[in-house]
């Protein structure tokens, strides 16, 4: 083999093993999460939310008005994550 032969090669697997590291890290960083555990935070997360909507959209001035859109379109977010969620909980558990 002659140097630019092994220096692609080398390359290519370097290349291939950082792949591999960005995967392995991945599963480690995210680990399976059993239905239990989603459900309790999501039901935290939901309550100090519903207790952010229920200050600020019972507020009378604009800032507080516009606080409440924002925080209700946060609560459709997050429970639209909560859904998936609970989807990939209930669906990867064998």
């Amino acid at each position: 083999m002659n140097t630019k032969t092994q220096l692609t090669l080398a390359w290519t697997i370097a290349g291939i093993l950082a792949i591999l590291l960005i995967v392995a890290l991945y599963f480690v960083y995210n680990p399976k999460q059993d239905l239990g555990s989603v459900l309790g935070k999501g039901q935290q997360n939901l309550a100090a939310q519903r207790e952010k909507i229920r200050a600020d959209c019972n507020g009378t001035d604009n800032d507080s008005k516009l606080r409440c859109v924002t925080d209700l379109q946060d609560l459709s977010d997050m429970i639209r994550e909560f859904s998936a969620a609970v989807s990939t909980a209930t669906s990867t558990k064998k």
